[in-house]
């Protein structure tokens, strides 16, 4: 009958498995190692407070099942990719604040519009002087200076010219 216990004992006391565990024992030593410093640094990334970096730290260094539970637990974006996302939410609401509007309905409305898609009212008009596009409620024709009058939304123009200074 072979001895299988003898086997394996001779297998484990070869110098040449003894030096490939030890190898196979220091890299994954290594590994664990990187797995808990790359979890440190990644959570540092994630989460502004310091106490709960370090015990998330301490939670992934938890074998086996503590990086499972970190990932798990950490949060979606880092710093920078929320704070990239609210500079971009910033961006869009002054931009919108830009966005030309209508005085009626205050829907959205484009700058060479005549009149308002949603509402029809009348958001532009042609200066009686230069026949140059102006806009409602301007008091003055930004292109010869004439002096338009305004009564609520409705352009009423004036034929009084402002003197230019030049």
């Amino acid at each position: 009958m072979v001895d299988l216990n003898g086997i394996i004992e001779n297998f484990l006391a070869n110098p040449t498995t003894q030096a490939f565990m030890r190898t196979v024992a220091l890299y994954m030593t290594g590994l664990y190692l990187a797995t808990v410093f790359w979890a440190a640094r990644d959570a540092a990334s994630r989460i502004f407070d310091r106490r709960l970096v370090v015990l998330l730290t301490l939670l992934a260094a938890v074998p086996f099942i503590g990086m499972a539970l970190y990932i798990l637990i950490r949060p979606s974006r880092t710093l920078a990719e929320t704070r990239e996302a609210e500079l971009a939410s910033h961006a869009l609401d002054a931009e919108l604040a830009r966005t030309p509007r209508c005085p009626s309905c205050d829907a959205p409305a484009e700058l060479d519009w005549r009149y308002c898609a949603h509402c029809s009212a009348v958001l532009t008009h042609s200066c009686p002087s230069c026949s140059k596009t102006v806009r409602s409620g301007w008091t003055a024709c930004p292109f010869c200076a004439t002096e338009l009058g305004v009564r609520g939304w409705r352009l009423e123009p004036e034929l009084t010219t402002v003197p230019r200074t030049a």
